[in-house]
């Protein structure tokens, strides 16, 4: 790959200059506003901010310091996560590099490396998981939760409080902070699982005995 951020105009087919050169991770935000990425050249790996034309940059370490990022908005407020090897920091108020703030430092400590980052689907809560544990943030109370669940990395977001795993081949429901989990059914290893809601309802895929497959509906509500 090139490391070239371009912009590519669907409706007449034209591609923009580079943009920014030497680009290793790119997060949309969560009102498809803007975009963060992190460059590197041969001593810095740089964080920035790209509004239309206008780059603003956030942070800059050395090289040798790996970083994950993502994105998203929280009732309004946009935030960047830069997460390392065994820590993160959340970053709010960057419209402009000079007023932005670190609202929360995250340490997994022996937890472990950090596997995974990503946010809530509201973007609420920010999520480290390692192999066996996983650290969450939330934004609105500004209190943090260590949870240890098997599999931890197989886990997704289902809704704004809920997490779920179809991992192992069975459908499994927690709550954010790893409390009152629920094994559901059997259901198709690693498939997708969707929630509805009036009624709060469930769908997934699970094996027939004719060696098929059947799409599932549990109510939650009744449960």
């Amino acid at each position: 790959a090139s490391g070239e951020l371009r912009q590519i105009n669907v409706s007449d087919k034209a591609v923009s200059a580079p943009l920014a050169t030497g680009v290793e991770t790119i997060s949309l935000f969560g009102d498809g506003s803007d975009l963060a990425y992190v460059s590197s050249d041969d001593a810095m790996r740089t964080v920035t901010i790209l509004s239309g034309s206008k780059k603003t940059v956030i942070r800059s370490l050395a090289k040798e310091v790996p970083l994950r990022l993502d994105t998203d908005v929280y009732h309004g407020q946009r935030y960047i996560v830069l997460a390392t090897n065994r820590s993160a920091e959340i970053i709010t108020d960057i419209s402009e590099a000079e007023n932005s703030r670190s609202v929360a430092n995250l340490i997994m400590g022996q937890l472990g490396d950090i596997a995974l980052l990503d946010t809530s689907i509201n973007g609420r809560f920010v999520r480290l998981s390692s192999q066996g544990s996983q650290l969450l943030y939330d934004l609105e109370d500004k209190k943090s939760y260590r949870v240890a669940l098997a599999n931890v990395l197989a886990y997704r977001w289902l809704d704004d409080l809920h997490l779920y795993s179809t991992q192992d081949g069975t459908a499994r429901l927690v709550d954010f902070d790893g409390s009152n989990q629920q094994d559901l059914l059997t259901v198709i290893p690693a498939s997708a699982t969707y929630l509805t809601h009036s009624p709060t309802s469930l769908y997934a895929f699970r094996p027939t005995e004719s060696s098929g497959v059947e799409l599932v509906v549990i109510n939650l509500e009744k449960r």
